[in-house]
C-alpha cells in the first residue's frame, strides 16, 4: 500500500466510524424521552442548569457529568440549545467561572407529554426490539435458502419468500406480532396514531380540495381510526369508514365509544382477500409496515379492482 492509499483509507475511516455508531443518536433521543427531559426543562420556566437538572431527573451527584455529555449531543442533535452563564463568586467578584444552562429548541416540542402532536410513543417504538430485530438478521435473510418461494411478477403465481420482519419472527407477521405482545402492539398504536394525528391535522388544513365532491371514504387499514376521525370532523358531509381487521377495529370502535361521530363507521375484514367496502376514495396511509414488497402491494391493488 503506498503512501496516498494510506492517506486516502485514513481520511475515509471517520466515515465508517460515523455509520457503525449512528445507533447512538436514536438510543440517544429514546433515553431523553423515557427521562422526560424536555417536559423537566420546559416546568423548569427558563434555562436550567446541569445540577439543577440533575436534581429534578433524580441523578446521583456520581452520574452528573454522565448527563452532561448526554446533554451535550441533545444540543448537537437540535432538541435543546445551551447557553453559558457567568457564575457569581460568594461575595461578589471576578473568578466564578461558567456553567451550561439548557432551555428547549423547536424540535423539543415533539418530545413533551402534553404536546397533543407529540412523537415519544414513535421514538420508542421505532427502537423497540420488534421492529429493530429485523435489521440485525438482514444478512441471514438473503442467505437463507427461498428456492421454492421465488417472486413472480404476478398475484396468481406463488407468493414471495418470507420478508425479514417474518423471519426475524418466526414467521410472524406485524400484527401476528403485536397480537402476542400486547404491550408492542398498544405502543405502534399509539405511535401509528400520534403520527395519524399530526398528518392528517396538515392534510385537512392544506389540501382541503382533495375532498370536495366526496359523500364517502374508507381508510383502508385505518387501525385507531384517528386520520378517519380527524376527516370525519372536518367534513361532515363525508361519511368515513375504518377498515381493518376485525379485533384492530373493535378495540378502536370501543375506545371511540365516548365520542362518536354520527359519519363514522368501523369495518372489520382483510384487505387482502375481503370486500372492502365501496366508496368515492379509499385512502391508504403508511401500510408500507404490512405492505412490504411488490407482490403485497399488487394482492392490494388487486383485491381493490375486484371489489370496487
Amino acid at each position: 500500500m503506498d503512501a496516498t492509499s494510506a492517506v486516502e483509507l485514513l481520511e475515509a475511516q471517520p466515515r465508517v466510524w460515523d455509520h457503525s455508531l449512528s445507533y447512538i443518536k436514536a438510543m440517544t433521543l429514546q433515553c431523553a424521552v423515557e427521562m422526560e427531559i424536555a417536559d423537566v426543562i420546559q416546568s423548569h420556566g427558563e434555562p436550567i442548569a446541569l445540577s439543577e437538572l440533575a436534581a429534578a431527573l433524580e441523578i446521583s451527584a456520581a452520574k452528573a457529568p454522565f448527563l452532561s455529555r448526554l446533554m451535550r449531543m441533545l444540543v448537537h442533535m437540535g432538541y435543546f440549545t445551551q447557553v453559558e452563564q457567568q457564575i457569581v463568586p460568594e461575595g461578589g467578584g471576578r473568578g466564578g467561572g461558567t456553567e451550561e444552562l439548557y432551555w428547549v429548541a423547536p424540535l423539543s416540542q415533539l418530545l413533551l407529554k402534553n404536546n397533543p402532536f407529540n412523537a415519544r410513543s414513535l421514538v420508542i417504538c421505532l427502537n423497540h426490539p420488534n421492529v429493530v430485530d429485523p435489521w440485525r438478521h438482514m444478512s441471514a435473510w438473503f442467505r437463507s435458502s427461498n428456492d421454492d418461494n421465488i417472486i413472480h411478477d404476478t398475484v396468481e403465481q406463488s407468493p414471495p419468500p418470507p420478508p425479514p420482519f417474518a423471519f426475524a419472527h418466526g414467521g410472524k407477521k406485524l400484527y401476528e406480532v403485536c397480537s402476542a405482545d400486547a404491550g408492542f402492539g398498544q405502543l405502534l398504536a399509539e405511535s401509528m396514531g400520534g403520527d395519524s394525528w399530526m398528518f392528517s391535522r396538515a392534510m385537512v388544513a392544506n389540501c382541503k380540495e382533495a375532498f370536495e365532491g366526496l359523500s364517502s371514504l374508507v381508510d383502508v387499514g385505518g387501525s385507531t381510526g384517528t386520520t378517519a376521525k380527524v376527516i370525519a370532523e372536518a367534513f361532515p358531509s363525508i361519511h368515513c369508514t375504518v377498515f381493518d381487521l376485525p379485533n384492530v377495529v373493535a378495540a378502536a370502535a370501543a375506545a371511540a365509544s365516548a365520542e362518536s361521530l354520527p359519519n363514522l363507521d368501523y369495518v372489520g375484514g382483510d384487505m387482502f382477500t375481503d370486500d372492502i367496502p365501496p366508496a368515492d376514495a379509499l385512502l391508504f396511509k403508511v401500510l408500507i409496515n404490512n405492505l412490504c414488497c411488490h407482490f403485497l402491494t399488487e394482492r392490494v391493488v388487486y383485491n381493490v379492482s375486484l371489489f370496487s
